[in-house]
C-alpha cells in the first residue's frame, strides 16, 4: 500500500467524522514521515573486529550479498597476524608449526574468497572481477607452455596488466560500498 492510498483512507475517515482534524494531521505526518524514511538509502553496519571475524567464519561459503570494508579488512588483518605468529613459531617446533600453518591456510581459503566476492559486490563489481589477474596468469602460463615460451613484450605487457588489475582490486577493497541497494542487494546489516 502506498502513502497515497493511506492518505486517501485517512481523508475518508476525516470526511465521515470518524477522526477529527487534529487526529488527521497527526496521522498524516506519520504517514509522510514513514514514506520519507523509506526513501532514504539503508546504511551498512559498522562492524567491530570481533563481529567482522565471527561473520567471516559464519559466512565461509556465502557468495551472495555484500561485505563492508570492516567485514573484509578486519579478517585480513587478523589472518595476517595469525600467519605472522605461526611463522615465528616455525623455528621453534618446525614440523608441528608447518602442519598448523597449512591447516589454518586451508581452513581460511574459502572464507577469504567468499568475503572478497561479497566485498566486490558491495562496490557493485562482479564476483569475477578479482579473479581476472589469476585467470590472466594462467592464460600466460598456458601460452608459454604451448609455444615453448612467450615473447618478451607479451610477457612484460601481460605482467603489467596483471599488476594493474591487482592494484584496482586492492583499491576497490578500500573504497566505501555503494549507498543503499545495488544489483547485489542492500548494504550488510550484520
Amino acid at each position: 500500500m502506498t502513502e497515497l492510498d493511506d492518505l486517501a483512507k485517512l481523508n475518508t475517515l476525516r470526511e465521515k467524522g470518524i477522526i477529527n482534524e487534529a487526529e488527521f494531521e497527526a496521522q498524516k505526518k506519520a504517514i509522510l514521515a514513514k514514506g520519507i524514511a523509506a526513501d532514504k538509502p539503508m546504511k551498512a553496519k559498522n562492524f567491530s573486529l570481533t563481529e567482522a571475524y565471527v561473520s567471516y567464519w559464519k559466512k565461509s561459503f556465502v557468495w551472495r550479498g555484500r561485505a563492508t570494508r570492516a567485514e573484509y579488512w578486519w579478517p585480513v588483518l587478523v589472518n595476517a597476524l595469525i600467519t605472522f605468529l605461526m611463522g615465528m613459531g616455525t623455528s621453534a617446533a618446525a614440523a608441528s608449526s608447518i602442519v598448523l600453518y597449512m591447516a589454518f591456510s586451508i581452513a581460511s581459503f574459502f572464507p577469504s574468497l567468499a568475503v572478497l566476492v561479497r566485498r566486490m559486490h558491495d562496490v557493485n563489481k562482479s564476483a569475477w572481477f578479482p579473479f581476472v589477474p589469476v585467470l590472466g596468469a594462467i592464460l600466460l602460463g598456458f601460452i608459454a607452455g604451448v609455444t615453448g615460451g612467450v615473447n618478451g613484450v607479451i610477457l612484460i605487457g601481460g605482467i603489467l596488466i596483471l599488476i594493474g588489475w591487482s592494484v584496482a582490486v586492492f583499491i576497490y577493497t578500500l573504497i566505501p560500498g555503494t549507498e543503499g541497494a545495488n544489483r547485489y542487494g542492500e548494504p550488510n546489516q550484520g
